[in-house]
């Protein structure tokens, strides 16, 4: 089976199971972590090397 294939498959198998028999939670909690390092945003300083800059201070 090719790739196209197993991908449209997926998507209807997932497109009949409810958000409810999935489980887990449907908000999306990326915009929490760096993309670039993972860290996550609440202060915590950047790993080293990473190329995001740091969060502007908006409190002047």
């Amino acid at each position: 089976m090719n790739e196209d294939v197993k991908a449209k498959k997926i998507v209807r198998e997932s497109e009949s199971v409810s958000r409810d028999e999935m489980g887990g939670d449907p908000s999306c909690w990326l915009h929490l972590f760096c993309a670039d390092c993972g860290v996550q945003l609440d202060g915590t300083p950047h790993r080293p090397g990473c190329t995001e800059p740091p969060p502007v201070d908006e409190e002047d």
